[in-house]
């Protein structure tokens, strides 16, 4: 992976998009350069959504840390026996508990001015 904002591959949604496109390539739907053009848009609406929409805060609680690593500025951690909890209880009901997390955390900031940066093509 090229970019930090490629990491949303990895997750169930990216997972799943990559399959589907995947086939159509196979199928002859589409051409290596749409799919690469869809997977680049799918990792920028991603990131833009979770700055413009990811204030929800929440705790978690593990009772293991299974792993960790740090490489090209993002953290993985890999958690067993994971709990949510939130102020609201909207977690208690929606998310059990799991038996693995993968916790993947990267930097919003820019490290010269320490400011949040702007996803990728963000307009004011």
């Amino acid at each position: 992976m090229n970019t930090s904002c490629e990491i949303y591959r990895e997750t169930t949604l990216g997972t799943a998009l990559q399959g589907v496109l995947e086939n159509y390539v196979n199928d002859g739907r589409i051409n290596e350069e749409i799919h690469k053009k869809m997977l680049k848009a799918f990792d920028t609406r991603m990131e833009e959504a979770l700055h413009n929409n990811g204030r929800f805060k929440a705790n978690f609680h593990a009772q293991t840390l299974v792993t960790y690593r740090l490489s090209e500025d993002v953290w993985r951690l890999v958690l067993k026996n994971v709990t949510f909890s939130d102020q609201s209880h909207w977690f208690d009901s929606y998310i059990p508990p799991l038996d693995r997390l993968l916790v993947v955390a990267i930097d919003g900031r820019d490290a010269t001015s320490h400011t949040r940066r702007r996803p990728r093509g963000h307009r004011e």
